[in-house]
């Protein structure tokens, strides 16, 4: 089958590479969490506007110039070097705030956020800005409350 459709995606200027069938599985989680998995946090980010009382169209449209940018930045920098916000300044503070919020408005997104935040900082770590103390005091920050595994 490839060679039958190798012609054809190189005919159309598509760029390919092909994998192992052992791949198949962790190329389509990739995919998941690249597409499906922005739609739910998206999805996540707009919940938590609305409950700040802002309305999704206007809410949308003012995030529209970040999103690009970040995906920008992503794909000229790299995931790691792109990350900005609360977790790259090691600002305890305003994670706490945030997830005091969340506490009232949002409960079920906290597991979220703690998730997504100890990801986070574990590129925050790989870039090796940051220091330690600050690291840690985020760590327990978002590890409070959650089954995280050790390794």
């Amino acid at each position: 089958a490839l060679s039958k459709i190798e012609p054809v995606f190189s005919a159309a200027g598509f760029t390919y590479q092909q994998i192992s069938k052992e791949a198949k599985p962790l190329y389509h989680a990739a995919s998941v969490m690249v597409c499906n998995y922005l739609a739910v946090l998206m999805h996540a980010g707009l919940k938590t506007a609305e409950a700040a009382g802002l309305n999704h169209t206007t809410f949308w449209q003012a995030v529209q110039p970040l999103l690009g940018a970040t995906i920008n930045n992503i794909g000229t920098e790299g995931a790691v070097a792109a990350l900005s916000g609360p977790l790259v300044r090691g600002d305890s503070d305003t994670v706490s705030s945030h997830l005091s919020a969340l506490e009232d408005a949002a409960p079920e997104l906290i597991q979220l956020y703690k998730s997504l935040g100890l990801q986070g900082l574990s590129m925050v770590d790989e870039r090796g800005e940051l220091a330690d103390d600050k690291l840690k005091a985020l760590k327990s920050l978002l590890s409070d409350g959650l089954d995280v595994t050790q390794d």
